[in-house]
């Protein structure tokens, strides 16, 4: 229990805090994890690495920090950023030689957000220049960085549970075991060097709420500069430093003097630490923070009342549920760009653990308070720790004054994603990795809620139980790399020069061949909803090595061939790609593809439409239109063929997963899917045109309402018209519920006169006459299906 009676002081000769052998332990732990899973991930494959590793090497290569470009080369470049993650990197690595200017290639099929069309957001190569050998020394350099971090870290559980050495290895262990700070410290990236400096204030902190002397100032001062120096999101940290002075001056009764001294030193070391960057970017972009995008908050300065109407937006569209979800998931692991994450029951696991360590905590707060409230101790000048520890059978406790220091040291680090998140409103906008900087606090502040938890079991059980919990996040920690990252990033090829071109299904010139085929239908949960899917899976078998970068689709038809869905995906979903192809490769990929085609005859038997192409990042980068020319395909005898194989269902699904996808129009509760044929047409005079409309009911209305299509002439007179009822009179609209189709014929004849192009509309209206409302707007309320031109 938190309590008032006596001060706690650092252990060790002469008050220096000293960690245990099983927390050096944890430490190394934590550095060999992060090593490994260094090797593991391939290049690049992290958070904007490219930019990240483009930022060192100019700085290597140029002797300047880069300049902020609208159109940078540099996928998703970071040359907005603080830059002193980067001139340390490159102070480590400068002797690497990195002219070979190597640019990774995108796998421009991936970005979806998920696995499903490949985690490999850059494809890999043969390429062992030495831009990527630095990519990998600065790797080296951030696991060391991330040592670092878990040292601090376990100095300050020392000092915080200065004689409970099981809690303090407990809390050691949860920020090395968390699978996110391994990643971290794995990558490139800026965040290993933040969480590094929060590990530091928060050390600085706990130990300046036992002793502190100018020299706590002064270094409060030099890590508030480095950390605005090394990420934005650690602006949050500034407030905390202020209301570190505020509390420790409180507690010591310091005078307004001293209070405007410290502080004055402080954050005057930090001006001055960070005044060059900040000047040279209000030399060359005219603001002191600059930004790539115009709409950065921490460009424009967001009003309290734009956070104010994210959070009222969270509330009403109910995504504030989501933004925690997002913010717990990320802060314990997803890799690579976002997109591999681990099984969702570890997540679930680590929701249970976090939620008992809260409980923890506020069972030790609500007993702390009580103890306050016998106790009547208040804090004095000659004694600023007054709030410190009633020693029980476990040893000693945390202080309040610790616990609140972290608990503050965790909000002021959440503020700035939290608000960012709110301003963009967008949940996947609060990330976990913006919290690292407050890994220290949020373990520590675990560690306590389970001491509290288990504050009644025997010393015995209690040592097994933390020993237990630091067992499992071990176990989790290890288990990434083989179960999580493994599977995403590398297929296994097996390699048999014993082609047996009779066997294949379908052959692509003499090149890749697909020699089994499979499918089934399912519903899978996306970010927007539940989505109907196919999963078609190929067995593919390469012929003969090939140069140029080979792209698969992946088509699902229905009935009369409709197409149900696709993808384009690289080879091996980017893990295999064609310039990296033997002879005699093999491997089996499965493919899900999102059934997207609205008002689908369903059920129906679905075949699998396969079609082998070269692709051309440049031409896309450059705008150009992109025609691929298909590889020939031929059957099992070598006779070419329609690409089409396999044979599996489709059922159907549930109305309610249709809507999601954009109408042609809206006619009232109906949306416009789909004209066949589709316009313009070219006709003569005296014919008959068919044309089909399909309709979808968007929602339930009471609106009961006939369907039209009118051809106009150029001044808008009628030239000839079907109105009917829908369903032929069965089906009236008011009955229809959403997600019901309608697939109607009109038989528009052309009299001997008509000439020239005439206008094609349609709509719906009431027994009354008044047209169904249009979206997009018309005058008339009617939707342009395009133009009949008749030739003479």
């Amino acid at each position: 229990m938190l309590s008032h009676d006596s001060a706690a002081q650092p252990n060790g000769a002469n008050g220096v805090t000293r960690i245990s052998k099983v927390q050096w332990l944890i430490v190394l732990a934590h550095v060999v994890l992060a090593l490994t899973y260094g090797v593991v991930i391939p290049p690049y494959e992290a958070h904007d690495e490219t930019g990240h590793s483009a930022f060192i090497d100019h700085l290597v290569t140029a002797h300047s920090l880069p300049v902020i470009q609208k159109s940078s080369p540099v996928f998703l470049d970071q040359s907005h950023q603080p830059p002193l993650y980067y001139l340390s990197v490159a102070a480590l690595t400068f002797w690497i030689d990195r002219n070979d200017h190597f640019m990774p290639q995108r796998n421009v099929f991936a970005f979806d957000g998920s696995n499903r069309r490949g985690a490999r957001i850059i494809l890999p190569t043969t390429n062992t220049s030495g831009t990527v050998l630095a990519l990998h020394a600065a790797r080296l350099v951030s696991a060391l960085m991330g040592g670092f971090t878990l040292f601090l870290i376990a100095l300050s559980a020392s000092t915080v549970f200065a004689s409970q050495r099981i809690v303090a290895q407990l809390a050691t262990a949860i920020a090395a075991f968390n699978p996110q700070a391994i990643f971290m410290g794995a990558m490139v990236n800026n965040d290993a060097l933040i969480a590094l400096l929060g590990a530091a204030l928060v050390y600085l902190s706990v130990r300046a709420l036992r002793t502190y002397d100018l020299r706590t100032w002064i270094w409060l001062g030099v890590l508030l500069g480095f950390a605005v120096l090394t990420k934005r999101s650690a602006y949050g940290l500034l407030l905390f430093g202020g209301l570190l002075l505020l509390w420790i001056g409180w507690q010591a009764r310091w005078s307004w003097q001293r209070w405007l001294t410290n502080g004055a030193l402080t954050f005057g070391l930090a001006a001055l630490i960070g005044a060059p960057y900040f000047v040279r970017n209000l030399t060359l972009y005219g603001r002191i923070i600059a930004d790539r995008s115009e709409n950065n908050p921490f460009s424009v300065a967001p009003s309290l009342a734009t956070t104010a109407e994210g959070v009222w937006v969270a509330w009403r569209d109910g995504w504030l549920p989501r933004l925690l979800v997002n913010g717990h998931q990320t802060f314990w692991g997803t890799f690579g760009w976002g997109n591999v994450r681990m099984a969702e029951w570890v997540y679930w696991a680590l929701a249970v653990f976090v939620g008992l360590g809260v409980v923890g905590i506020g069972v030790a707060l609500v007993q702390s308070v009580r103890s306050f409230q016998k106790s009547k101790v208040l804090p004095t000048d000659s004694h600023p720790t007054t709030l410190s520890l009633r020693r029980n059978k476990g040893g000693s406790s945390p202080t309040l004054s610790d616990v609140l220091t972290l608990m503050v040291f965790c909000l002021c680090t959440v503020a700035l994603p939290l608000a960012q998140a709110l301003f963009f409103q967008n949940p996947d906008l609060f990330v976990g990795r913006y919290l690292m900087p407050a890994l220290g606090p949020v373990a520590l502040l675990l560690a306590l809620g389970w001491r509290t938890l288990c504050s009644r079991l025997a010393h015995r059980a209690h040592r097994l139980f933390h020993l237990a919990l630091s067992g499992a996040l071990a176990l989790n920690a290890i288990a990434v790399p083989i179960f999580t990252l493994g599977p995403a990033y590398y297929t296994p090829i097996t390699h048999n020069i014993n082609n047996n071109n009779n066997a294949a299904l379908l052959t692509f010139d003499d090149v890749v061949q697909v020699t089994q085929v499979s499918g089934s239908s399912y519903i899978a949960n996306d970010p927007d909803g539940q989505r109907p899917y196919a999963r078609v899976t190929l067995d593919w078998q390469v012929l003969r090595p090939i140069t140029q970068q080979l792209a698969f689709g992946i088509s699902v038809l229905g009935r009369n061939n409709d197409v149900l869905g696709q993808v384009n995906v690289f080879p091996a979903k980017g893990n295999h790609p064609s310039p990296l192809w033997r002879a005699g490769d093999h491997w089996q990929d499965s493919y899900d593809v999102q059934l997207m085609k609205p008002c689908a005859q369903l059920p129906t038997m679905a075949r699998v439409s396969v079609a082998v192409f070269p692709f051309d990042e440049n031409l896309t980068r450059s705008g150009q239109t992109f025609t691929p020319q298909n590889l020939r395909a031929l059957d099992g005898e070598g006779r070419a063929t329609t690409p089409v194989i396999g044979r599996f269902r489709v059922d159907p699904w549930p109305l309610h997963y249709i809507f999601w996808q954009k109408p042609m129009a809206k006619m009232g509760h109906i949306a416009l899917r789909d004209v066949q044929p589709s316009l313009p047409i070219t006709t003569s005079a005296d014919s008959t045109v068919t044309l089909q409309l399909t309709y979808e009911t968007a929602q339930s209305s009471n609106q009961d309402g006939r369907t039209f299509v009118h051809v106009l002439d150029a001044q808008g007179q009628l030239v000839t018209q079907d109105d009917h009822a829908p369903a032929a009179g069965t089906f009236p609209t008011d009955l229809w519920q959403a997600g019901w189709c309608d697939t109607e014929s009109f038989h528009l004849h052309l009299p001997i006169t008509a000439t020239g192009r005439l206008r094609v509309v349609t709509g719906f209206y009431t027994a009354e006459g008044v047209r169904f409302r249009t979206v997009p707007t018309h005058t008339d309320n009617l939707v342009e299906l395009g133009e009949i031109r008749v030739n003479h």
